[in-house]
């Protein structure tokens, strides 16, 4: 079990960017693809980034709104725990397998309880962070539901689920991916491998609770 558990997690931290495919036949996006811009028909599966096999069309899900709404929603969760699942899977790697606390030395043990082990302020901090970023989010993608009972749990129309209109390391330049259909490309890629992330991060945290041991 402990060996299939590392497989998923360097399999997550490792994989090269042909990694999942997608097995269907592209379509083309309603317009150019952009980090500020809606650029997907959510009213259908078939088209969108990460639609392929096995994971089309999510489990028999078929989306009952005009303007794939839920559909929307459903795309901006599973890009936000994926992205948490990558990078959890990778911070297991670095706190077990190479020991690293550079701000926290005395923090040890298995990864999923060395964060109660963190100062009371170092924990709120995080807190602070991650409600900070939580803000942003809502602030740039979601509707204010003060200004109309309607808006509550809904994306706005020219949000593009998952871009925040933030790249500092200019990667869309560098990458050619003002381009449409290198767009979606690498979105499926992002999706695909948060995907495994997610089913990995979740092994080795139940692996972790039944054992009490490290994984790395």
């Amino acid at each position: 079990m402990a060996k299939l558990a590392v497989a998923v997690a360097v399999s997550v931290c490792l994989s090269g960017t042909s990694a999942f495919q997608p097995l269907l036949k592209s379509a083309t996006p309603q317009r150019s693809a952009s980090v500020t811009q809606a650029a997907y028909d959510y009213s259908k599966v078939e088209g969108l980034p990460g639609a392929s096999e096995p994971f089309l069309p999510y489990f028999g899900y078929t989306p009952d709104s005009e303007k794939g709404e839920q559909l929307k929603r459903y795309r901006e969760a599973e890009l936000k725990h994926g992205r948490l699942a990558m990078m959890a899977t990778l911070g297991f790697f670095v706190v077990e397998g190479l020991n690293f606390h550079p701000l926290f030395p005395k923090v040890e043990g298995i990864a999923i309880n060395q964060y109660q082990q963190l100062p009371g302020a170092a924990q709120a901090f995080l807190a602070l962070c991650v409600g900070l970023i939580e803000g942003i989010n809502i602030e740039k993608g979601w509707k204010d539901p003060r200004k109309d009972a309607d808006n509550f749990f809904t994306l706005e129309e020219d949000f593009e689920p998952g871009t925040y209109n933030w790249d500092p390391a200019k990667f869309i330049t560098k990458y050619g991916l003002e381009d449409a259909a290198k767009m979606k490309e690498m979105k499926t890629k992002e999706l695909n491998n948060g995907r495994l992330a997610m089913i990995g991060i979740a092994g080795m945290i139940v692996q972790e609770s039944l054992t009490g041991k490290p994984i790395f």
